[in-house]
């Protein structure tokens, strides 16, 4: 267990509709904790302190109010686990709201998702894992809000970038080429619409010369000329809409492990993060997986020379 601080409480904002009379989450949770911590317990006290029957004999609670608990947990570890960790948060709250003098004919509901509602780009965010506690004044359980997700499947590779292009791609993405810069263009296909859509890529790194890819101007032995494209690579994306390939403009992170090399030379693989906000953002949010997609770079003619980490400050456009 690793402790995450004080607990916190957050307020649905469908809370008190639709007969709902509280509608809370217990956030923050310490990593791979099932405690209820003293914030959670003074809310719950606060809320629920009173609401222990007065007769041995009475199955309805004074107040007319019934309580179901789910519990979740980030998306840090294996799915099973989380899945077990959630259901014993939801008992260590139930066990609390018996303490108060509840009894299980108040507590109606019990659910446990784990992390399979986890649609935060942290794998460790502290707002799932938590427990959500929802009152009614009917003895029923509240309807599923279960979101419906949707996933697409695409895969991408990398192209080579003629020497006439390189000026017009730096132009048109308005950031500054030559030393200092990566530029890179990739394809993209959604595997069931066969669609494929090409991509421009400009960053400012910590390079010299332009590490990545120009096409070969030599033949390989055999005769054949190489196409000078990269594998193919899978990824999807998980979301509550279709993405769509304008989804994937915007900011771009990408990273080359590539060393000094003179002439043709094969770049090796790289590494590329999609940070669009279009993707990211509150009300359309994506998760894309693998998050950093490693790629293979297509051989390549000139000088590259790259110690370049990560990159956060690349922009991806869509290629026309």
């Amino acid at each position: 267990m690793i402790p995450t601080g004080p607990g916190r409480i957050t307020t649905d904002a469908r809370a008190h509709r639709s007969g709902y009379s509280d509608w809370i989450y217990l956030e923050n949770f310490d990593i791979d904790g099932i405690t209820v911590k003293i914030e959670h317990r003074n809310e719950l006290t606060r809320r629920f302190g009173e609401m222990h029957s007065t007769s041995a004999d009475l199955m309805m609670p004074d107040d007319n109010k019934w309580i179901f608990l789910r519990g979740y947990a980030s998306r840090t570890g294996a799915t099973e686990y989380n899945r077990d960790l959630s259901m014993d948060r939801v008992f260590a709250v139930q066990d609390f709201l018996l303490s108060l003098g509840l009894s299980n004919d108040h507590i109606t509901g019990l659910d446990y998702v784990g992390e399979e509602w986890s649609h935060s780009e942290l794998e460790e965010d502290d707002q799932f894992r938590c427990v959500e506690v929802i009152a009614r004044f009917e003895n029923v359980p509240p309807p599923p809000s279960t979101p419906v997700f949707i996933r697409d499947r695409f895969r991408m590779r990398a192209m080579p970038v003629a020497a006439e292009e390189l000026g017009l791609l730096a132009e048109v993405l308005e950031i500054p080429g030559g030393l200092g810069a990566t530029i890179l263009k990739i394809e993209i296909q959604n595997l069931e619409s066969r669609e494929t859509r090409t991509f421009a890529y400009v960053s400012a790194q910590v390079t010299a010369g332009l590490s990545l890819p120009s096409p070969p101007s030599t033949t390989p032995p055999g005769g054949s000329t190489s196409s000078g494209f990269g594998d193919w690579v899978n990824f999807s994306t998980r979301s509550n809409h279709h993405v769509t390939f304008s989804d994937f403009e915007g900011s771009a992170a990408f990273g080359s492990m590539l060393g000094l090399q003179i002439g043709t030379y094969s770049a090796g693989d790289s590494y590329f993060q999609f940070d669009s906000d279009r993707l990211h953002n509150v009300d359309r949010w994506v998760n894309v997986s693998p998050r950093t997609i490693v790629l293979p770079m297509p051989d390549s003619v000139g000088l590259g020379f790259s110690l370049v980490s990560m990159s956060a400050f690349g922009r991806l456009i869509l290629w026309r």
